[in-house]
């Protein structure tokens, strides 16, 4: 049940809201549970909270307690310390493995689905499709953002375990990189706009 105080409680009457508290008085935050507090620091903030029912994994996670949280990881971090595959034999890809190595993590091999990679070594680590291997039951983590619903959609008919490269980087810690045709998108957009109208 929604706890609102002040201003904003007239708001909710309009939508079903996320089962968590929220405790605001003309934006300073009332004593409250903050277990299960959700705090807004500015009340035209508080617009946020009608588009929850949108992300149901966001509503879920507000939902959920530290300790289901915690285990969901530690049964991640349990499937990955057992050797993975990497899908995206790139950059990025590459960039990805050397951290798991010195973490200490077992890459088994990288996935592709481009056919001139097949049979070929990026940093000592074999490339195959991902048609080569019996993937029932084995983790997965997609290094390519550009792809990664695409693969995500070949992956669906197998029982395997799916991860994305930030989800992984965010359990064991290691550092966080954008994948280097995002971040120039708008610099390379720039240039062949500007050399059209040059």
């Amino acid at each position: 049940m929604i706890k609102i105080i002040g201003k904003i409680s007239e708001y909710f009457d309009n939508f079903d809201a996320p089962d968590f508290s929220v405790a605001l008085i003309d934006g300073v935050v009332d004593e409250c549970n903050l277990d299960d507090t959700l705090l807004l620091s500015d009340i035209n903030k508080v617009d946020i909270l009608s588009k929850l029912s949108s992300y149901p994994s966001m509503c879920n996670l507000l939902k959920s307690s530290e300790e289901s949280v915690s285990s969901k990881i530690d049964r991640i971090k349990n499937k990955l310390n057992h050797g993975f595959y990497v899908f995206g034999a790139h950059k990025v890809g590459a960039f990805f493995v050397k951290q798991c190595n010195a973490a200490g993590l077992t890459v088994n091999c990288y996935l592709d689905n481009d056919k001139e990679k097949h049979g070929t070594l990026l940093n000592g680590l074999m490339i195959k499709p991902p048609t080569a291997i019996d993937l029932k039951g084995q983790s997965i983590v997609i290094t390519s953002g550009r792809y990664s619903n695409e693969i995500q959609n070949q992956l669906k008919s197998i029982d395997c375990n799916v991860y994305n490269m930030h989800q992984v980087q965010y359990i064991f810690d290691l550092k966080h990189q954008a994948e280097a045709s995002f971040r120039m998108f708008y610099s390379d957009l720039y240039k062949k706009l500007n050399s059209l109208l040059i």
